[in-house]
């Protein structure tokens, strides 16, 4: 699957925080072998356990949201079985798109996996 973040969304991700754990609604489109992504909306985080940011299942989410762009800054940068169980629960009847982001040397790698009927499909990585 091929890419793209539009400049709107690149500009979101130099100002995310980082290291501390984060997440952020991915805006965009799924359009066969091609994702688009419009925008990146960082989510309130209304709670930290232990450095992790926990997000709500019950979170507004746009009808363009196309998945959800999340750091482990000490972990891997996989989706945990917690982050897919709510991203599955988030995104119940549609595919959608985890994005895995670590900073190294000022420039964000980015694993996006493609979530669709509980099965995780790992995309080819980007640098941003």
């Amino acid at each position: 699957m091929r890419m793209f973040f539009s400049k709107t969304s690149q500009e979101v991700l130099g100002k995310l925080t980082y290291p501390p754990e984060s997440a952020s609604m991915v805006l965009g489109r799924i359009e066969g072998n091609f994702i688009r992504v419009d925008a990146i909306v960082p989510f309130e985080m209304p709670s930290q356990s232990e450095g992790r940011c926990i997000i709500s299942v019950s979170e507004k989410l746009n009808n363009n949201a196309i998945g959800i762009l999340h750091t482990h800054p000490h972990d891997e940068i996989l989706p945990s079985d917690k982050d897919i169980e709510t991203v599955s629960q988030i995104f119940p009847k549609r595919k959608a798109v985890i994005f895995m982001t670590e900073k190294k040397s000022g420039s964000w790698l980015i694993n996006p996996f493609l979530l669709k009927n509980n099965k995780l499909t790992m995309l080819e990585s980007v640098i941003i």
